[in-house]
């Protein structure tokens, strides 16, 4: 090919159980966690962390970013 181009792979997000705050009690639901790398000079520097709940099909409050921490070995 004479033009740049990107070639991506698309996975199947993970799923987590994380506590959620919901109408003034905690409770515990199953999320789809999508994880998306911020890379600059083809090493990455963050990451954005997307939830939502698990089978749903249309808009939800309960989706959203998330903290994210990238954890190194000493």
């Amino acid at each position: 090919m004479r033009n740049p181009y990107v070639i991506q792979e698309t996975a199947e997000s993970a799923r987590a159980v994380f506590p959620l705050f919901q109408y003034g009690s905690l409770v515990m639901k199953e999320m789809h966690v999508e994880m998306h790398p911020h890379l600059f000079g083809g090493k990455i520097h963050g990451i954005s962390s997307w939830l939502s709940v698990a089978g749903s099909t249309g808009f939800t409050t309960l989706s959203g970013l998330a903290p994210s921490f990238l954890l190194e070995s000493k």
